[in-house]
């Protein structure tokens, strides 16, 4: 987290609130924060270990950082603003657990007014980048007699696994 304090609050108590039935540990990664996050987790969240940057290292050093010191089989990054429902983390646990062949999964996000909130969508093809490339140099397009796509972004509503 970056000087997101309450942010930060919400999250690990409704993580704690809402924690998986089994052992967990919780990591929280700060990246400089001036706030008093590092301070706050460590007061109201004693149970988490704390990974205090100097700077800012950017959100996906700091998701390393916590990864590396991660001792658990199933591991799950939470983005400071994220709020922990009831049964999320046992359903995601439980279904990466029955499932050897995934290695990864999402639960479905929703705002905080319970519309579903986009959270995926398909790995653009070949074909696809390639479009992407003629939209941005229409003159190189009109002269090769391509007509420039956009790629069909359509976000991932699934309600169940796939």
């Amino acid at each position: 987290g970056y000087n997101c304090v309450e942010d930060i609050r919400v999250c690990l108590g409704s993580g704690y609130h809402h924690a998986p039935s089994g052992a967990f540990e919780v990591i929280y990664v700060d990246n400089g924060s001036v706030d008093g996050s590092v301070d706050v987790v460590r007061s109201e969240f004693p149970r988490t270990h704390v990974v205090a940057n100097r700077h800012n290292a950017g959100f996906q050093r700091a998701n390393n950082q916590g990864l590396a010191v991660a001792k658990g089989d199933e591991l799950v990054l939470l983005n400071p603003d994220t709020r922990v429902l009831p049964g999320t983390l046992d359903t995601l646990v439980g279904f990466l657990r029955a499932h050897d062949a995934v290695g990864a999964a999402s639960p479905r996000c929703v705002y905080p007014d319970g519309r579903l909130q986009w959270a995926v969508a398909p790995f653009p093809s070949l074909p696809i980048i390639r479009q992407w490339f003629w939209s941005a140099h229409p003159g190189l397009a009109r002269l090769l007699r391509r007509a420039p796509a956009g790629y069909p972004w359509q976000p991932s509503h699934q309600t169940s696994p796939s």
